[in-house]
């Protein structure tokens, strides 16, 4: 499919990811000049009707990498134009076991949960696909992070919440965690107590405030308090623990 011409407008420049019914590829624009670089996401028979759908309504303001949705009538195809996104996927911040350091993780999160909150109104499907770990692009560099456009057809249910809290984790392991707030923090979101991207970058911006404030308290305490600590709150989350599964078993 490659050199292809879409539309007399989107050469083909590399296929992206390829599925029944679905293709999603990297174009060039020949007819913009500012921004030439796109991608394509293109749906034929039956996922056509299934993600239509999805772009019926769809605005720039509520997807920001959003361009344009059209027939080809030629091909028969539902093509839907996305701005291109540059960077390495996500997943190499964990796979190649970067040392990142706490404050390095939390930079890295707060990225991640501003640019999904660009996609709060977003249809659940598309913003769901975009945090997918493969379509969140990092510049490690530039400390920067981009979402990617490419959409398959969903399986299963689009829970766009749920895939935030999930990459979150992934960068914040419990094991950097030394603080109240940042332990209330990671259990919400194991909880999946949020229920909107919104909702959860409101919620993450509010406990980094606190989790801010007992970091720098726990910066001043010597090391045999900063031990204490983390004894007495390991002791009273484990009997919280125990009481709240004493309760499942009473009330089941």
């Amino acid at each position: 499919m490659e050199g292809t011409l879409i539309r007399e407008r989107y050469k083909v420049v590399r296929v992206l990811l390829s599925e029944p019914e679905y293709t999603a590829v990297q174009a060039v624009d020949i007819q913009e000049r500012q921004r030439p670089d796109c991608l394509l996401n293109l749906y034929e028979g039956e996922t056509l009707r299934q993600c239509g759908r999805f772009y019926a309504d769809l605005r720039a303001e509520d997807c920001p990498g959003f361009r344009r949705v059209f027939m080809d009538g030629q091909n028969k195809k539902l093509a839907v134009v996305f701005e291109s996104a540059q960077g390495e996927p996500f997943g190499t911040l964990l796979d190649r076991k970067k040392k990142l350091d706490r404050e390095q993780r939390f930079a890295w999160i707060e990225c991640l949960l501003h640019a999904a909150l660009t996609l709060n109104n977003a249809p659940a499907e598309i913003a769901a696909a975009a945090l997918r770990p493969e379509n969140i692009l990092v510049n490690e560099r530039a400390g920067t992070l981009a979402l990617r456009f490419v959409i398959p057809p969903p399986r299963g249910t689009a829970e766009p919440v749920r895939a935030a809290e999930a990459r979150a984790l992934e960068l914040y392991p419990r094991k950097f965690c030394v603080t109240d707030a940042e332990y209330t923090l990671l259990d919400r979101m194991n909880a999946g107590s949020f229920g909107s991207l919104a909702e959860l970058y409101g919620g993450w911006r509010k406990a980094s405030e606190q989790i801010a404030e007992e970091y720098a308290q726990w910066k001043d305490m010597g090391f045999f308090k900063r031990m204490a600590t983390l004894l007495l709150r390991r002791v009273r989350r484990d009997s919280g623990k125990v009481k709240q599964r004493i309760n499942e078993v009473r009330q089941g």
